[in-house]
């Protein structure tokens, strides 16, 4: 009897180091990998949140970072309404003329909701000067 628990406990072990090995081994190699013509990464995405805030035209902006697709797969959200947030009927923000965006690392914009303003489907902005200037039409 020990001796059959000794070589399940065996068995456990070893499957326990090759998953944390690959664990360690997947966040290594998501260091290494670099998106080609990125607009942002992961280091550079926070002052790109903070400069769409900024210089955005608009009187309600909510962005952040999501790395949902993990470090090398970064996204910008964003949500921007042309009224304020007091003028918001029972003030729920799909009750204003509103616009959502996901800004895509490699320059991909994808406006994926809007409502009550002229809507823009999709665009591939080539710098982030270009990607705000477009926003801001």
């Amino acid at each position: 009897m020990a001796f059959i628990l000794f070589i399940i406990f065996q068995q456990i072990k070893k499957l326990f180091t090759l998953s944390v090995n690959s664990i360690f081994r997947n966040k290594k190699m998501a260091k290494k990998i670099k998106v080609k013509n990125s607009l942002f990464n992961i280091h550079s995405a926070q002052e790109l949140v903070d400069r769409l805030k900024k210089e955005l035209n608009y009187p309600f902006i909510l962005a952040y970072a999501s790395k949902l697709g993990g470090d090398h797969n970064i996204t910008i959200m964003l949500a921007v309404s042309t009224t304020t947030k007091e003028n918001w009927e029972s003030g729920i923000f799909e009750n204003s003329q509103y616009r959502r965006f996901s800004i895509f690392n490699d320059g991909t914009v994808e406006n994926f909701t809007a409502s009550g303003m002229t809507k823009v489907r999709k665009f591939t902005a080539k710098s982030i000067d270009d990607l705000i200037n477009r926003l801001n039409k």
